[in-house]
């Protein structure tokens, strides 16, 4: 059952959510990726719109053969002179595109892995290659976008974080993370003192996480949902009462372990400030937040909501890499993965 994708009159969510997602302000990322790994136009996008052109439509190369090795050199002899302040010319900047679409042509649809395993670095290209071509009129068959549903779940699951009690202070966890990370690699002896503060904070953080226990939907609910859907199919239109109680069957078959599950008010306040951004209204720091943490739960929670062209996987990588920055600002250094990751961010995402 999802009512996230139906087009009647149930008053559900909707995959418009994520086309106007509020989040936080993205990163100044820069720098083109090497186009033999993923073919992505918006790469050379970032110097031509730098430089005050716009960039021609991707014409996509029907083949399924990769461009040959001297295409290949060629692309990335161009992307290294971007990268150096080079502005390409639009004969340039066409050969670059088909070379790139020609990539991304080639590339095979990735398989469908469990939740638990760890998002690769070619999963994650094949992920924002398929987003630039959808933005570029592609239509992804069932198998393309079942594959990009399962990496984008896959990747929020990893990076998701439950919110902090207001018990626990940004400083509080950077000093937490700190003496943690002294312990560990350099031997360092806490004090007694130092030693309960810890303990203090980690069970805060711990009976955040605590979720409560889901009950499974009957039987007789998925029925009475089910038959509902399909007198909606046909013309339909159910009351408001029906409507409150599909949406409640439709929320508590979503459960997943650690991820805080959804409730009408979540639901409300997403239609809500949905439609008074469209409207004009200009939300605040504390809605967006709110939204795109919701949003992302939603995601997670049933990723059929997933679409590439909302964009998810690349906004996400945005969004991480902002928390990140934010992080390290607070005094909560990265570790190697995290820069590792960081870096490849910033190389592949156009500059905003």
């Amino acid at each position: 059952m999802n009512p996230i994708q139906r087009p009647a009159p149930v008053a559900l969510p909707t995959t418009q959510f994520s086309q106007a997602k509020p989040v936080a302000p993205q990163a100044q990322l820069s720098g083109l990726a090497v186009a033999a790994k993923v073919g992505q136009d918006q790469r050379l996008e970032t110097a031509l719109q730098a430089s005050g052109r716009a960039t021609q439509s991707l014409q996509f190369v029907d083949t399924a053969e990769p461009p040959a090795k001297a295409e290949l050199a060629w692309a990335k002899n161009i992307e290294a002179k971007v990268q150096q302040g080079y502005r390409p010319n639009p004969a340039e900047t066409q050969r670059y595109e088909a070379i790139a679409s020609q990539v991304a042509q080639s590339q095979t649809t990735q398989s469908v892995l469990p939740k638990n395993m760890p998002v690769t670095d070619q999963e994650r290209d094949w992920g924002l290659s398929l987003e630039s071509q959808v933005r570029q009129g592609h239509s992804p068959d069932a198998k393309e976008l079942s594959a990009y549903q399962n990496i984008s779940q896959r990747l929020l699951l990893a990076d998701y974080q439950p919110e902090r009690p207001t018990t626990v202070s940004e400083a509080e966890l950077a000093w937490a993370t700190t003496l943690q990370q002294q312990v560990a690699q350099d031997g360092y002896q806490p004090s007694q003192e130092q030693i309960e503060v810890y303990t203090q904070i980690y069970q805060h953080l711990q009976a955040s996480q605590l979720e409560p226990a889901t009950v499974p939907v009957s039987l007789s609910d998925q029925s009475w949902a089910q038959n509902l859907e399909t007198q909606i199919q046909h013309g339909y239109r159910p009351s408001g009462a029906e409507q409150q109680r599909y949406q409640e069957i439709y929320l508590q078959g979503l459960s997943e372990p650690g991820v805080k599950p959804l409730c009408h008010d979540d639901l409300n306040f997403m239609q809500s400030l949905q439609s008074r951004v469209e409207q004009g209204y200009t939300p605040h720091v504390a809605e967006m937040k709110r939204f795109g943490e919701t949003m992302t739960r939603l995601n997670i929670l049933d990723p059929s909501t997933i679409q590439p062209h909302d964009r998810v996987l690349s906004q996400h990588e945005i969004d991480w890499a902002v928390a990140l920055k934010e992080r390290s600002q607070a005094g909560i250094p990265a570790n190697p993965e995290e820069l590792k990751r960081y870096q490849s961010i910033y190389q592949q995402l156009i500059q905003n």
